[in-house]
């Protein structure tokens, strides 16, 4: 299945909502109440040229590929199952902004696109980045213990005097 929002048009996930087919294109708006989870399940591209910020963010479906098709914010934890692939689109390279945790075990296939977490966060698998980037202060990023994590090409880490950015191993 495929679930449209249209030039102008304006979606509001208030609670947990799935989309089985697993595509969930924007030329509007997506906002989300912090606790809903969206649930993409199958094959599809998530997102376009609206904006999409998501709540919690779960990829579904075994051998089954999500496709960015914009930049996406996901304001809580966004789950990449050992099945899955997510794809930033090697056509567009788009930004995935994670405000939480960062749960990999599937395939992240990072093309040249931007992976920046603006929250404290929990890393979990071990992922390819081409640019990983956090300017927030004060925020935390723990690793976890014994998993490698390779950036391909720009690591950017900005805090301030005094409210540096911290990471951590699990």
């Amino acid at each position: 299945g495929l679930m449209d929002v249209g030039t102008g048009g304006h979606l509001n996930i208030n609670t947990d909502l799935l989309v089985n087919g697993g595509a969930l294109t924007n030329s509007g708006a997506i906002n989300s109440a912090s606790t809903a989870t969206l649930t993409l399940n199958g094959n599809g591209t998530l997102g376009g040229s609206g904006s999409t910020t998501l709540p919690r963010l779960s990829l579904a479906g075994p051998a089954l590929t999500t496709t960015l098709g914009g930049p996406v914010t996901v304001t809580g934890k966004l789950t990449n199952p050992s099945t899955h692939v997510l794809d930033v689109n090697d056509s567009g390279s788009f930004t995935l902004t994670v405000s939480s945790d960062f749960a990999n075990s599937g395939s992240f296939v990072a093309e040249s696109g931007d992976v920046v977490f603006s929250g404290t966060s929990t890393l979990t698998g071990q992922t390819t980045f081409y640019d990983l980037t956090d300017v927030t202060p004060g925020t935390t990023l723990t690793f976890p213990a014994g998993s490698t994590q390779t950036v391909t090409n720009t690591l950017q880490f900005t805090g301030s005097s005094g409210n540096l950015i911290k990471l951590r191993s699990s």
